[in-house]
Order: structure tokens, then sequence, then C-alpha cells
């Protein structure tokens, strides 16, 4: 089997994509596929464009595969005129994994003769929304989730207030002061903050500043945050893919929705009770509240993984090689 798969990076589209990317050629290469990733993080849509244009030609391919759904990127009319060709000349050998609300590539898509890949919790609402009837072949749910085998990650306990906060590979919403500020509040946190790959100078610069009256350690990011996950006690993430992928830990894992749209678009997220979920536009006095109660020793945290085991499934990334293998 031969697959290729091009993942999108940078300020404006984080590092999600790629991260997820990486995790599946990872497992691919185990499997003795040939894979090839093709990250582009400059010049967008301009390099989408050239490299489609030359994977149209590729006869051997058996998948190709994109994780490009970003609302800057897709709502580049050559953008999606280059997928319309893709599905048109590859037809059951594309798959796209999607995203939701702005980020949907579907919803732009007339011609769904691809395969869907869409590892999220899905509501009534977003399925009709998506109108997944007309989609034959697809892959919906965690069931089916890019995430690293917990295998091969050892879960290590610690007594320690051992805080790791992650907002991801950019920080496109700009939280981390304000984030940094409310934990300072509480000087018993060990806090380990982690700075993605696309976070611009001058927001280091201001991050490195509050260090001068805040003790807290900062860390670089890697391809795989799960090895981090897994030595800290608590876990603080943004809205974005991060929060799936703590789902496979068993720490305690506070979300940080960073407006009311994102609260609104991730309500199914929410209704599940896997995480502890914070509205980082409520008002400071409640914000601090809620923080407060996360760790406090008596919040219990057991309902939070009791839903996570009922709910997360193993070998979800074996689950979206087998379900390619069957239809190769």
């Amino acid at each position: 089997m031969k697959i290729k798969i091009i993942a999108i990076s940078g300020n404006v589209y984080s590092a999600g994509h790629w991260k997820r990317s990486v995790t599946l050629r990872q497992f691919l290469l185990k499997k003795k596929i040939k894979v090839k990733l093709i990250n582009i993080s400059k010049n967008h849509a301009k390099n989408f464009v050239l490299i489609t244009n030359q994977l149209i030609k590729e006869k051997s391919l058996n998948f190709l595969i994109l994780d490009v759904s970003n609302f800057d990127f897709i709502k580049k009319k050559k953008v999606i005129k280059s997928i319309e060709t893709l599905i048109k000349v590859k037809k059951k050998k594309l798959v796209i994994t999607d995203g939701l609300g702005q980020d949907c590539l579907t919803r732009k898509i007339k011609n769904k003769n691809f395969i869907l890949h869409l590892p999220y919790f899905l509501s009534k609402k977003n399925k009709e929304a998506l109108k997944l009837n007309t989609i034959k072949n697809k892959m919906i749910g965690l069931k089916y989730a890019i995430i690293e085998n917990r295998k091969n990650i050892s879960q290590k306990k610690t007594n320690q207030q051992n805080t790791l906060v992650s907002l991801g590979g950019s920080d496109i919403h700009n939280k981390s002061l304000k984030l940094l500020h409310l934990l300072k509040k509480f000087d018993f946190l060990n806090v380990f903050f982690v700075i993605g790959p696309f976070f611009d100078k001058k927001k280091i610069i201001k991050i490195i500043k509050v260090k001068k009256n805040y003790d807290f350690k900062i860390l670089k990011f890697k391809e795989n945050l799960s090895n981090l996950f897994n030595q800290k006690k608590y876990l603080i993430v943004n809205s974005g893919l991060s929060k799936y992928e703590c789902l496979y830990t068993k720490k305690p894992v506070m979300v940080i929705f960073e407006n009311k749209k994102i609260w609104s678009l991730n309500q199914e997220f929410v209704n599940k009770k896997v995480t502890f979920n914070l509205k980082l536009f409520e008002k400071k006095t409640i914000i601090e509240n809620k923080i407060k109660k996360f760790f406090s020793n008596n919040f219990n945290f057991t309902i939070h993984l009791n839903n996570r085991k009922r709910l997360v499934h193993k070998n979800c990334t074996n689950n979206f090689y087998l379900f390619l293998k069957k239809l190769k």
C-alpha cells in the first residue's frame, strides 16, 4: 500500500493537523506501508495547488489523505477547486480529515465521492448539517481517532502539583498571558508552560517577562505531547485537537474554551463530561473559583475517568488503517 498525507501548519493554522499526521505516518511506517507526509508551512494555498497538481498525475497512490480543514485555508476558491479536482480523479482514494463549524470542508464540496474522516464527538445537529447520509464511505467518531499507541507510554504517578499547560502550536486566540496571570494566584502549583513551534517572537517575549514575577517553567514543543502529558499530574489544554488526545490519559484535564463561539461549537464534547471545562470568557472571579475547584483535593474526577473509559476506543489508529485496508 502506498499513501501520501498532506497537512498544514503555521501561525494561523497552528500545529494540530501536522501533529496528527506525524502520528499517523509513524503508525503506518510500523505497518510497513510506504507513506510520505507533506507538511505545508508557508505560502499554503499556492503550494497546496502546486502539490495537488502533481499528485493528480500520480497513479500509483492507493490513498491520499488531506488534513487541511481550517477556515482561513478552505475559504480560498483555488483550494476548493483543487480538492474538487482531486475527488474527480482519485475518487474513493481521497481521504478528507475534516473539522467542525467554520473549519468544515465537507459543506463546501459538492462531489461527495471521497472518504470522510471525522474523529470527534458529533451531535445529531452536526450529523444532519453535514448530510452524512450522502457520503458512502466515512469514519465517524473516536473509534477512528489518530492517537499514539498508549501501550508504548508509561502512565507516571506523582504526588506533586505538576501542571502542564499547552495552548496549541500557536495560541491562535492569544490567551497565554491571561491564563498565566490567573494561575499565578495559585502558588502551590508547579506550572510547566509549553511554547508551541508557531508562537510569534513578541508573544514569547511577553511570556518570558511574566517569569520575572512568577516562577513557572517553559518547555519546548515536541512532535507529540503524549510523553509530557504522562509526566505531569494535571493537564490544562486549549480547545483544539489536544483535548481529544488527553482523553487517552488517566489524568485530571482542564480544557480552556477561549470564547463563546468555540464553547457553543464544542457542546457535544462538553456534554460527554470527560474533562473539566473552563470558559475563559467569564468574569475573573468565576474563573478563579473554578480553577480553585479543579485543583481542590475534594474534587472527584472519577466521573470523567469512567466516561472516558466508556467512550474512548482502544486501537483507534489501527481502526483507521483497517478501514482503508478493506477499501483497497
